[in-house]
């Protein structure tokens, strides 16, 4: 089960990473105001959720959310950086922050939910 949830976690980085990218001349754009930004929360959500689901076991509590929430808001930010260095997309700060709510949620989430009660 670990190397399935490992694979997924993985392919979810760098899917994620390639949609973040890719040009995107010759995809259909829908056009709903600031809707991208309900798509990076949920894509950050899912990342987070399923790196967290990797690492349950590894880490203490308080250092595994520490650690993954970290990780992803970091990866989130160079992500963006990059973006600003090509000349078909631009970096967005707002952007940095939707993923990073999506970070937070997951992280939320994940200790309301799976993270076993001690008391």
């Amino acid at each position: 089960m670990h190397k399935l949830l490992l694979t997924t976690a993985v392919l979810l980085t760098i899917l994620i990473t390639i949609g973040s990218l890719i040009t995107v001349t010759n995809v259909v754009q829908i056009k709903v105001s600031n809707s991208d930004k309900i798509i990076h929360l949920l894509a950050y959500f899912i990342l987070t959720f399923n790196w967290l689901l990797v690492f349950k076991q590894h880490l203490n509590v308080t250092k595994k959310i520490i650690f993954v929430g970290l990780a992803v808001i970091i990866y989130g930010i160079i992500i963006e950086g990059l973006q600003g260095l090509t000349t078909y997309r631009e970096s967005d700060s707002i952007d940095i922050l939707a993923n990073s709510i999506g970070v937070v949620a997951a992280l939320m989430f994940f200790k309301k939910y799976f993270l076993k009660k001690t008391s």
